[in-house]
């Protein structure tokens, strides 16, 4: 297409007033108005008209990319809000899925039920060359209770729980001197697994339960067997257990 048919197709398309074009390129209104009506262009009127025509058409150009760079942005900053919705949405998934990891399995429904005469919080620890394990009495409940069944003093249960002391070799807690013998040594078996165990799932979600079978020795000598239900957080290395003295009430 020549430039006198495209200038000549624009002079007859443009919304642009027949007074601006003439005043723009400094011929009379009825020039202009001829130069529509014409069928072709002389070349003296396409020269005339090519400047002002070239400066609409960069106008055009620079208004079509200023609209698509606008689209664009606004596409974009879209896209981000969706992505942060997105992100918003699975975060918030994630958080259900913690919980109901966390919180819906029949262990924990049950724990919440336990009947129990006093609860412990420990703390589990061990050296990586030998995986001894050790642990630390966080804390320790109804010390009352504990002497009404085992007859100690309540002081003298104070000293044997030793709440806050690190034990690098759990089986030198003082504790255990009142276990039996076997429950020594099934302690002692579960502490033999506990460390891999550990290292294998340390970043497992949620809690495990591990029910243990106790044997503690009165002050008089006899022996009364208990029940110790332990919940186990594999990521902070932290078991809290209900315990629950097998006698009559």
């Amino acid at each position: 297409m020549s430039k006198n048919t495209t200038i000549k197709d624009w002079l007859v398309s443009t919304d642009i007033p027949y007074s601006v074009i003439a005043k723009k390129v400094g011929v009379s209104n009825k020039t202009v108005y001829n130069w529509s009506k014409n069928k072709t262009l002389s070349n003296k009127a396409t020269h005339i008209l090519k400047q002002y025509y070239n400066e609409v058409r960069e106008r055009e150009d620079r208004s079509v990319q200023s609209e698509e760079r606008i689209m664009l942005i606004e596409s974009q900053q879209n896209t981000i809000l969706l992505q942060k919705d997105k992100i918003k949405r699975l975060e918030e998934d994630l958080v259900e899925i913690k919980n109901i990891l966390n919180n819906a399995t029949p262990e924990s429904s049950h724990w919440d039920d336990l009947s129990y005469h006093y609860t412990t919080e420990v703390e589990l620890h061990w050296k990586s060359f030998n995986f001894l394990l050790g642990r630390t009495i966080c804390s320790v409940s109804n010390l009352k209770e504990q002497s009404k069944i085992l007859g100690y003093s309540e002081s003298k249960l104070k000293d044997m729980w030793d709440v806050g002391t690190k034990y690098n070799d759990m089986s030198k807690h003082p504790i255990d001197k009142i276990l039996h013998q076997d429950s020594k040594d099934e302690l002692e078996d579960i502490a033999k697994t506990l460390p891999t165990v550990f290292s294998a799932i340390k970043d497992m979600i949620g809690n495990h339960y591990i029910p243990t079978k106790l044997m503690y020795k009165c002050k008089d000598g006899s022996y009364v067997g208990a029940i110790s239900y332990n919940k186990i957080n594999w990521r902070n290395q932290k078991v809290s257990s209900k315990i629950a003295f097998l006698i009559e009430e």
